[in-house]
């Protein structure tokens, strides 16, 4: 059921993932190599309603990957201004973030 988490995100399966968490799914899960949570690939795939559920199953908007990137870090790249809205108002994550090369959300938007 690991992989579950990441690939309901990342096909948009929000009624799949509200599943999963009633089953206890560990939502903060990353993936091996790339480090990456259900989030990220929500964020990825600008998959809102996935976005919008692990929000409110409380996943971690600052949580890092290997290369240091928040999902704010993918959504400002992406030039997502909804998804950026709403991490910005969510005020759990830092738009001044910086990744291994220095470069911030801000910076990228």
């Amino acid at each position: 059921m690991r992989f579950s988490v990441w690939l309901a995100a990342m096909q948009g399966y929000a009624g799949m993932l509200q599943y999963l968490y009633d089953m206890k799914c560990d939502i903060h899960l990353t993936t091996a190599t790339l480090r990456r949570t259900a989030f990220h690939f929500a964020v990825l795939r600008h998959k809102m309603a996935c976005f919008h559920k692990l929000l409110s199953f409380g996943a971690k908007p600052d949580a890092r990957d290997t290369f240091g990137n928040t999902p704010c870090h993918y959504a400002a790249e992406d030039g997502d201004v909804i998804i950026l809205d709403v991490l910005l108002r969510h005020r759990a994550v830092d738009p001044n973030a910086q990744v291994r090369s220095l470069i911030t959300p801000t910076v990228v938007a």
